[in-house]
């Protein structure tokens, strides 16, 4: 059993609001691909995390309408008056909760009836015949704040522009060159690493080579293609090197116009201030 990171609490947290969502709207609130989350949900159900899916229903509707919480106090201690009296509760069907807690009782009980004559009935046939029952204390509900509550490490599904700027981030990971050591350095790691991107996206300068290009291609796209199969390198900015050309060249045009849009973006980032 490997241990949760924060994608699998994302999973859980969303399940926990939505158990009927579908992978394909779990994968995108979480910002994973539809496989890699459905491998991760199958995984938690076989771990035990997801231990079941079920649903909730309206108490009062059903007339089930008076919540109700009792303490518990045994006349005595020890092992064997626990496990009579916890055998006893788990046989009463008005009882939806049981907690042995540490405190001036012993027990704590959550039990939802009908009205308080059916609670009455409860206390008196039931619960006060349990073995080792001494002393009671109820406490009716007059209005249920929060129930049903999600446990949650507050991580929230994913906002959209951070899954966009991650699939930005994936998309451009194999194309990353290694940085030559005639590459000026740079003041930030925000700005080292939009400029190693920025040439494979963003190119500049005629085709000075006698080539043929795809149409689907842009001009830009163009001159990077011609510039890289004749080896020319006039249309080249400081600091590229031959992997990126070639990283460049080999992707069809419709990849390269996308990536330009992101080469635009990037250059937004680099001029942005801090």
């Amino acid at each position: 059993m490997q241990p949760l990171d924060r994608l699998d609490h994302r999973i859980l947290d969303v399940l926990q609001r939505d158990g009927r969502v579908t992978n394909l709207e779990l994968s995108d609130r979480v910002g994973l691909s539809p496989t890699a989350t459905s491998e991760r949900l199958r995984r938690l159900v076989r771990d035990g995390d997801v231990v079941g899916f079920g649903a909730r229903l309206d108490p009062r509707k059903l007339g089930f309408g008076l919540l109700v919480f009792v303490e518990v106090l045994l006349d005595k201690t020890t092992l064997d008056v626990f496990e009579r009296f916890a055998e006893a509760v788990r046989r009463a069907p008005e009882v939806l909760e049981c907690h042995m807690v540490a405190g001036g009782f012993d027990y704590l009980i959550k039990t939802r009836v009908r009205d308080m004559p059916a609670y009455r009935a409860f206390l008196g046939g039931e619960l006060l015949g349990s073995p080792g029952m001494r002393e009671t204390r109820t406490y009716a509900v007059m209005e249920e704040v929060k129930t049903d509550g999600p446990i949650s490490r507050n991580t929230g599904a994913v906002p959209r522009e951070q899954r966009r700027l991650r699939g930005l981030r994936e998309d451009l990971q194999p194309m990353k060159p290694t940085v030559s050591a005639t590459t000026a350095p740079s003041t930030s790691k925000r700005s080292v690493a939009a400029k190693a991107l920025l040439p494979s996206v963003a190119e500049t300068g005629p085709c000075t080579s006698n080539c043929t290009t795809p149409s689907p291609m842009s001009a830009s796209a163009a001159s990077v293609a011609c510039s890289a199969s004749s080896g020319n390198p006039a249309g080249r900015r400081p600091g590229r090197t031959s992997a990126t050309i070639a990283a460049v060249s080999s992707r069809g045009g419709a990849r390269l116009a996308r990536l330009m849009g992101i080469g635009r973006f990037l250059e937004d980032v680099v001029s942005a201030p801090g």
